[in-house]
């Protein structure tokens, strides 16, 4: 919705607009797909989202908006695939929208996600069922230590 009234370039018809902007939610799906897959290496577990913390929120928030960031600069100073209208606001010559829009969607498809697998809300402060999961691994405990552990349950 923001691309109409805050990008110069999106005067287009709907028979270019609509196919463009299908385009740009697939990248945006893999774009948070691959910031899940980040989050996923420096936790060490595709389960993270089960463990959800505060800590992971924040880094997932940092690395979107961060990724956004890089988009479009690159987009707008480097390639000039498009330019701001003066409605847009920015941060340091970046537009805001675009921030805030990765940023909340990559937000609503982890919660949406959590709430599809695991039946919780993302902040939960239940407890996971530890009978039918497998906990996070211990950063302080040896690898051998843990995987002992995990054949033993």
């Amino acid at each position: 919705m923001h691309a109409v009234y805050l990008y110069s370039e999106h005067d287009i018809s709907s028979s270019r607009y609509v196919p463009m902007m299908l385009a740009m939610s697939a990248k945006d799906s893999l774009i948070i797909l691959g910031l899940f897959f980040f989050i996923s290496f420096f936790c060490r577990s595709l389960a993270w989202l089960k463990f959800f913390t505060k800590a992971n929120l924040t880094a997932f928030i940092i690395c979107s908006m961060m990724t956004a960031t890089a988009i479009e600069w690159v987009s707008v100073y480097v390639m000039a695939r498009w330019s701001y209208r003066e409605a847009m606001p920015t941060i340091f010559g970046i537009g805001l929208s675009p921030l805030i829009q990765l940023t909340c969607t990559g937000l609503l498809s982890l919660w949406l996600s959590k709430k599809i697998l695991y039946g919780v809300p993302l902040l939960s402060q239940q407890k996971p069922d530890i009978s039918t999961s497998t906990n996070p691994p211990n950063k302080l405990q040896h690898s051998s230590e843990r995987h002992k552990n995990a054949r033993e349950q």
